[in-house]
């Protein structure tokens, strides 16, 4: 509903789950869990939902308080046709789409980071939010938002996951090799395989950016500028290795935000030209 809203409107509003929590118990069980399609119906029979600001969210199953206003209405909602990976991509095309998915698996619940390659089973206890998707020669790779807004982001784009376990060592060959001597924050860009490499030193950290097709060189310097920006913002300065390792989970957190809002495609390019000092040779 917040996704669909700020397409409408563009207006990003939250909205509170705790009016949920407390409220909708004729088919769910707060806390302890629930259905979409039940909130759904809740949702459209309670004439809306208020914001989190109003609600404050607690955690545990309260009092359902029926003063609360209403921000934002629904007039019905519609099932995704079962098993249909294509129905799935042209509604998500458009707007942000409730998926359930089985979350009981100890291959997901120490997932890290990624796209998600296990097999799929099918006893659904866990709801989360496809945001959109991206083609690529293995299928679709949808990335899925949880419940703290945070997006689960493809790092290498375009390359196979049977292929990073070699493209970490060579970006790491690679960078030892050419990083010597190279200031903070200036770019280095190469090309290996149709594929593309932006990389940088910034502190005691190393940024690599690998892409294809439309992430050409320039793109990946955008998005390395942004990156860099926002280790400086968390930071407060170029970090040691020791910084950043203390940093770790703000810095994890202000990259998820800047995937979400967007940020990546407000950079200054000028700029960016400015700090591209050297270019490797063209193949590897």
């Amino acid at each position: 509903m917040e996704g669909i809203h700020q397409l409408k409107t563009d207006e990003l509003m939250s909205l509170f789950e705790q009016e949920l929590v407390d409220c909708d118990t004729k088919d769910n069980e707060g806390c302890n869990g629930g259905l979409m399609d039940y909130a759904f119906e809740f949702i459209i029979n309670n004439h809306g939902l208020t914001t989190e600001s109003n609600y404050p969210y607690k955690g545990i199953d309260c009092t359902c308080n029926t003063q609360a206003s209403h921000a934002i209405k629904i007039t019905g909602y519609e099932d995704v046709p079962v098993d249909s990976e294509s129905a799935l991509l042209k509604v998500v095309a458009n707007q942000p789409v409730s998926v359930a998915l089985d979350a009981s698996g100890s291959k997901f619940q120490f997932y890290k980071s990624g796209v998600y390659t296990r097999d799929c089973e099918t006893s659904l206890d866990h709801g989360v939010t496809s945001v959109g998707y991206r083609t690529s020669e293995d299928g679709a790779e949808f990335l899925i938002a949880n419940s703290e807004g945070n997006i689960l982001v493809e790092r290498f784009n375009g390359v196979p996951v049977e292929e990073r376990s070699h493209w970490r060592s060579f970006l790491v060959k690679l960078g030892a090799e050419n990083l010597k001597g190279v200031k903070n924050e200036e770019l280095l860009v190469a090309c290996h395989k149709s594929v593309y490499i932006t990389y940088t030193v910034f502190g005691d950290v190393s940024v690599y950016i690998v892409g294809k097709d439309e992430y050409d060189e320039l793109a990946l310097a955008e998005a390395i500028f942004v990156i860099t920006s926002a280790l400086k913002d968390v930071c407060g300065k170029p970090p040691t290795e020791r910084l950043f390792l203390d940093k770790y989970g703000k810095i994890c957190l202000c990259l998820d935000e800047i995937v979400w809002k967007g940020l990546l495609e407000n950079t200054d390019k000028d700029r960016i030209k400015r700090l591209v000092r050297l270019k490797p040779p063209t193949e590897f």
